[in-house]
């Protein structure tokens, strides 16, 4: 729409063919008063007024008095026809502005920032472990450094460790003390109390304080009576009333009671699992020491179900996955032999008799199998921690260079491996590689594991590579050791042979065989036999089987051969007495006549062996 322009210095119209939107001064559409017209191109109006160029002026409208426009708004806007000299009814909205987005903060000691959507992004890309971005806490007085906490508490079972489960004693006694502080006649003229603010968020508060140490035991308890006669902390002096009733002051005291006896001996209830068992039917003896026959069925030649009411042992880190798996149905037994003990059943597992000894080269192959097993198993242990570590190395690795490449200080990202992570074969692999120092670098693991873990890992992987080296080597020595020894190991009689001969050889029993030769005599089956010895066992037998004359007959005889080694022994004694200077003269001659005198003419032996030895004197 063009509008035609008016004659020059009408009232509330604009020259230079510009129409004004809401013109006009103090005395509205172009009265007595108005303001001067404004420069030609310039429209008047408000923030929100715009205006049109309308006629031959090829100037663009301006809006006085208002704000400059956002850069991604027009100057003009086009609007519908208006007639000359009069303003629009309602005031057309303007496009508004997108205020300017808020710059994140450099934390202290970055070079860069980084916005709080990128540290989200990070902490939910961790797939191993916990990221946290907040200050990191100060270290509590008398705190132990690494070393010293190794040394006050050993070896961790699990990392992270599990945290302290409650005793079944303290989780009745917070369920009682809930319930005690629902009670109506408690509180029975008081309104809902704000949930920040409650007797039993107080109760928490007095149990943190006591933590701490800022309260002793006394204090403690004189907190908690108020606490749970009143609902509050009780008044001092004459504005302490007790409005409780007789019911509740008596659950109140029931409640010091427990808690008392909480804080002495963790209370009736702190072995309550133990204690069902002992006061079970079978009390705290193996079941295998019962007879349980009429009250358990035979499932297999080796197992047997469990008494219905018999009373399991549960360790405490027990889940609802690992009962699924968990035997709790039957359990392996054997029977045991009547004539060599009174119970019925016992486990194979648990014999302890006597064992056969082996002889030195069963010995030698035992060392090395004990010795293949140990290394096997280290290598084993020390291969699956270090895959278990590999994943959480890298995301280690690769949080550190993010952290590096945005620029951000050494420390600030806090990473905390997920619960369960590493179990005891994997830190007691990570603790046999660093020998004595390995407590104090499981300690330094779990305070930092993302500087420690990458370490811990580079190290098993050297490890691994020497162990499996070493290995190779002593793999050879030993298949050269088995080859020696496998063929001595399989006579397993020869101790048992070596010590029957041995002691068949001792003067008591030989000196036993003569004073028993008539009693062996009478009764052949006293005489001790054994293979070993079978060879060499005289004969006890009488000539005449008149026992009245067994005085005037011989008792023994001893089978003898030519074959017997007599030379070889007197050679060994010739040689002993001849060479020895410690051995007398005296005994020499002795040597010499009682084998020239007895030994010679009893198993009928060439004199001239004897020759050799000659006699010293002739006496």
């Amino acid at each position: 729409g063009m509008v035609s322009a008016p004659p020059s210095g009408a009232p509330g119209v604009a020259t230079n063919n510009v129409v004004p939107i809401g013109g006009g001064g103090g005395m509205g559409r172009g009265g007595p008063g108005a303001p001067p017209p404004p420069p030609p191109g310039v429209v008047v109006g408000g923030p929100q007024q715009t205006g049109k160029t309308v006629g031959m002026g090829q100037q663009p409208a301006k809006i006085v008095g208002a704000p400059p426009p956002p850069p991604n708004v027009a100057m003009t806007t086009p609007l519908p026809s208006v007639p000359t000299g009069f303003a629009p009814t309602a005031p057309i909205p303007a496009t508004t502005a997108t205020p300017p987005k808020k710059e994140p903060e450099i934390p202290f000691g970055a070079t860069k920032a980084r916005t709080e959507q990128k540290e989200e992004t990070i902490r939910k890309g961790a797939k191993y472990g916990k990221i946290s971005f907040a200050p990191v806490r100060p270290p509590r007085r008398n705190e132990l450094n690494p070393a010293q906490a190794a040394h006050a508490y050993g070896r961790p079972t699990y990392i992270p460790e599990t945290p302290i489960q409650p005793t079944t004693a303290e989780s009745v006694f917070f369920e009682n003390v809930l319930a005690h502080f629902n009670r109506k006649d408690l509180f029975p003229d008081k309104q809902a109390m704000n949930r920040k603010c409650t007797p039993y968020s107080e109760f928490l508060k007095c149990l943190h304080l006591f933590g701490a140490g800022v309260l002793n035991k006394e204090e403690l308890i004189q907190l908690l009576r108020g606490l749970f006669i009143q609902g509050n902390i009780p008044k001092s002096g004459q504005n302490a009333t007790v409005n409780a009733s007789s019911a509740s002051n008596h659950a109140a005291f029931v409640l010091l009671n427990e808690f008392h006896k909480l804080l002495l001996g963790r209370g009736p209830y702190a072995n309550q699992d133990q204690n069902l068992k002992f006061r079970a039917k079978y009390g705290s003896y193996p079941i295998r020491e019962y007879d349980i026959s009429d009250m358990s069925q035979e499932q297999t030649p080796s197992y047997w179900s469990y008494p219905s009411d018999f009373v399991y042992e549960k360790f405490s880190g027990e889940q609802e996955k690992d009962a699924e798996v968990l035997n709790y149905e039957c359990f392996a037994i054997a029977k045991d032999w009547l004539e060599k003990g009174d119970r019925m059943l016992k486990s194979p597992e648990e014999y302890d008799g006597v064992k056969a000894r082996c002889n030195v080269f069963e010995e030698v192959l035992a060392r090395i199998e004990d010795e293949m097993y140990e290394v096997d198993m280290a290598i084993e242990r020390n291969s699956c921690a270090m895959r278990l570590l590999e994943p959480i190395a890298e995301e280690a690795m690769r949080l550190r260079q993010q952290e590096e490449k945005d620029g951000q200080p050494i420390g600030r990202l806090q990473y905390a491996l997920s619960p369960r992570t590493l179990n005891s074969i994997h830190i007691g692999a990570i603790a046999r590689v660093y020998g004595e120092a390995g407590d104090e670098v499981i300690q330094h693991l779990m305070a930092n594991a993302l500087v420690v873990v990458p370490i811990v890992f580079e190290r098993l992987k050297e490890k691994d590579a020497e162990w499996r080296k070493v290995k190779v080597d002593l793999d050879k020595e030993w298949k050269a050791m088995l080859s020696d020894n496998v063929e001595g190991s399989l006579d397993v009689q020869c101790h048992f042979y070596k010590r029957e001969l041995e002691k068949c050889f001792t003067a008591d029993w030989l000196l036993g065989e003569c004073q028993r030769a008539k009693s062996f005599g009478k009764h052949p089956s006293k005489i001790p036999k054994h293979p070993a010895i079978d060879r060499l066992q005289p004969e006890f037998a009488l000539v005449n089987e008149d026992v009245e004359l067994s005085l005037y007959q011989p008792h023994v005889s001893v089978p003898i051969s030519q074959n017997m080694p007599h030379k070889d022994a007197l050679d060994c004694l010739g040689s002993l007495f001849s060479t020895d200077s410690s051995k007398s003269e005296s005994n020499n001659e002795k040597f010499v006549v009682v084998w020239k005198d007895f030994i010679s003419p009893w198993f009928g032996l060439p004199s001239e062996w004897i020759a050799r030895y000659p006699r010293t004197s002739n006496s």
